[in-house]
């Protein structure tokens, strides 16, 4: 009876992957590991990974893996920063849109081709800081009333240039323009 029933059966599968990856520049200040969070997103708006930049600025989500199911089939991610708030930081509102497209080779292997910026995922941000300082005072005199502008305040730099002049007021109260620092 084994000898009508030597029957073989084979299975044909193949694979194949693709790699997301980019760069963060920061302007205006030292950029360090983790400073920021990139997020890639499926069709569906859901987050698949979120991955944070290196010392170098370099990030990259984990590879993603497609099967024979997914032949002749293309596949559309989205790309971009997560803004938590920094202070000071203007950040990249950019959104990138990448494409994968995946076809059987035919010889156990998928060809998947992703769009041209799936590894150019760039984002470059800016820091500016800033403040301000103002000087103030009271003068006050005894034996005599004061009267406003009796008196005189400099404001001097560390060279000792005479930044501003200012007088006292008839309470005696003076201040000095804010100065301001970015």
């Amino acid at each position: 009876d084994n000898a009508t029933a030597l029957d073989f059966t084979n299975t044909y599968a193949a694979d194949g992957s693709v790699q997301f990856a980019g760069t963060k520049t920061l302007t205006g200040k030292a950029l360090a590991a983790d400073d920021f969070s990139f997020e890639l997103i499926g069709e569906d708006g859901t987050v698949i990974e979120t991955v944070k930049n290196d010392a170098d600025g370099k990030f990259s989500f984990s590879e993603i893996t497609y099967d024979l199911d997914d032949a002749d089939k293309t596949f559309i991610y989205t790309v971009k920063e997560v803004n938590d708030g920094k202070s000071g930081i203007t950040y990249d509102d950019t959104t990138y849109t990448v494409t994968v497209e995946v076809e059987d080779a035919g010889d156990g292997t998928l060809k998947v081709e992703a769009s041209d910026n799936a590894t150019a995922l760039d984002f470059t941000n800016t820091y500016a800081a800033d403040g301000s300082v103002q000087f103030a005072g009271t003068k006050a005199l005894t034996g005599k009333a004061l009267a406003a502008e009796d008196f005189s305040f400099e404001l001097i730099d560390e060279d000792g240039t005479v930044i501003e002049t200012v007088k006292n007021d008839a309470n005696g109260k003076f201040s000095f323009t804010a100065i301001k620092y970015e």
